[in-house]
């Protein structure tokens, strides 16, 4: 089972925490289309921070479930 990172983070890292994921791509809102993916294999492109909200696509070679856990259903508002 995977946990859900409700900080922001960075396409290192994220491909590093998802099983057999191979690059990460991101949509550029603002110019509406998906730049060059940050990829395991000599990265062509330098890693880039994701933040909470931004839409991105992990790709994986392999067809399988992940299950999450995690999120922010996990948080709980202070007393």
């Amino acid at each position: 089972m995977n946990s859900v990172n409700i900080e922001n983070t960075n396409a290192s890292e994220l491909l590093q925490n998802i099983p057999n994921c191979t690059k990460i791509g991101r949509w550029d809102a603002s110019s509406q289309y998906w730049p060059p993916e940050y990829t395991i294999k000599a990265p062509p492109v330098a890693s880039f921070d994701i933040f909470m909200g931004d839409a991105v696509f992990a790709y994986r070679n392999v067809q399988t479930v992940i299950i999450w856990d995690g999120g922010r259903s996990m948080l709980t508002l202070p007393p």
